[in-house]
């Protein structure tokens, strides 16, 4: 106990606790321990109050926490050494494998280790860590942006809706896809086929198939009798190329393989040019403008030019 003079009587002296104690019944004792009963202010170690909702026993206040004496010492910082539960800040717990305060997962450590909010999707951000789940800050744009598979819904990052699902505005479906808002469900783009959910590329000829919707444009999915199986081959008036299905070459016109010419005709090697074969000549069908291959016209049959009429005759009449 010390003496502590009056402060109207300067020549007067009053008793005053050590610290670490209070008076009580005239008499100085030790202050009470977290946990312990009490019955008043003042009672309680430093850092703790006597709360009377929990039995009227000391509490720590909300910044300190319970250390292994049974005093309130200050709570433990993000990132900080730990050794158990109960020991950190607010939004924070101690990682006994690391041995530290870490965050909470809705929450990060700022500059001043303490765990805040994380930032939802599209709002500035300053480095990487700090936005919501399934986002990330972008170095350019420095927002937090969703990741690929997922969209910005109300500032948080919704997993993308796959293909053949309702959906309510662009930007909603997975990759490949768009939300179709006149039937409200996510559609495929064109040149792919929804697998599971999934928007892939269309087939080239030649690859397996189960369905003709999983082909490239101008091919079907057919069977194959001596291996059976089903492969994307291009549609009669088509040849494959580079992965995918080309009108086939009219006669006269340049090509590069053999099976890109009309039908009854068919590449030359050396010239490079979609001959006729023998018995037809190169004309016109008033639907198809590349040109095609006609038998050759039989003697007393009606003829437009020469050239057109069997072996050994001509086109009377015409040059």
């Amino acid at each position: 106990m010390v003496f502590y003079p009056q402060l109207n009587s300067p020549s007067l002296s009053y008793c005053k606790c050590n610290d670490g104690y209070f008076p009580f019944t005239n008499a100085c004792i030790p202050l009470k321990k977290v946990e312990e009963k009490c019955w008043g202010v003042g009672m309680c170690v430093a850092g703790s109050y006597c709360s009377p909702t929990d039995g009227w026993k000391c509490k720590c206040e909300q910044i300190y926490f319970r250390n292994e004496s049974d005093l309130c010492a200050p709570r433990i910082f993000a990132g900080r050494t730990c050794s158990a539960p109960g020991q950190c800040i607010a939004y924070a717990e101690c990682n006994v494998n690391a041995s530290s305060c870490v965050c909470d997962k809705d929450y990060y450590q700022d500059k001043l280790d303490l765990c805040v909010p994380r930032i939802k999707a599209e709002l500035p951000c300053g480095n990487i860590g700090q936005c919501i789940h399934n986002a990330e800050c972008d170095v350019k744009t420095m927002q937090c942006l969703c990741d690929a598979e997922f969209y910005n819904e109300a500032g948080n990052c919704t997993e993308r809706k796959k293909a053949g699902r309702e959906c309510t505005r662009p930007g909603q479906c997975v990759a490949n896809a768009e939300c179709n808002l006149s039937t409200s469900f996510c559609e495929c783009n064109s040149g792919y086929f929804n697998e599971g959910g999934a928007c892939k590329t269309l087939k080239p000829p030649g690859e397996n198939c189960r369905v003709s919707a999983q082909c490239t444009f101008n091919a079907d999915c057919v069977s194959l009798v001596l291996n059976n199986s089903t492969v994307c081959k291009c549609k009669p008036e088509y040849f494959p190329e580079m992965g995918k299905c080309h009108l086939k070459i009219g006669p006269a016109k340049m090509c590069r393989n053999l099976g890109q010419c009309v039908v009854n005709a068919e590449c030359d090697p050396i010239k490079s040019i979609c001959e006729c074969d023998k018995g037809y000549y190169a004309g016109f069908l008033p639907d198809d403008p590349r040109g095609t291959c006609l038998p050759l016209i039989k003697a007393n049959g009606v003829c437009e030019s020469n050239g057109t009429c069997v072996t050994n005759s001509l086109c009377y009449g015409k040059p």
